[in-house]
């Protein structure tokens, strides 16, 4: 398996900061955001950590599961990620 650069890996850790932070503004489990995306919740848990990047069609399922815009996924700051009903 090749290193992952470091820019690369902070840019995975900031990602699964802002779901993680998504989806307990959301009131989900991380088992109930990896039933609803297909996957196991450990790929999540990972994915949460930094450790797993997703696919980006699971990243745009995941910004509807946490009913968020998926740019929030990216972009500052995390108050854009309580949610949005709009």
């Amino acid at each position: 398996m090749a290193a992952t650069s470091g820019r690369f890996k902070n840019d995975l850790v900031r990602l699964g900061e802002r779901a993680r932070v998504a989806r307990v503004a959301a009131g989900l489990t991380q088992q109930q955001v990896a039933d609803a995306l297909e996957m196991h919740r450990v790929t999540f848990n990972r994915f949460e950590a930094g450790e797993n990047d997703l696919p980006s069609s699971k990243l745009l399922a995941l910004a509807e599961v946490l009913r968020v815009n998926p740019s929030a996924l990216f972009d500052e700051p995390t108050a854009d990620l309580r949610g949005s009903d709009s």
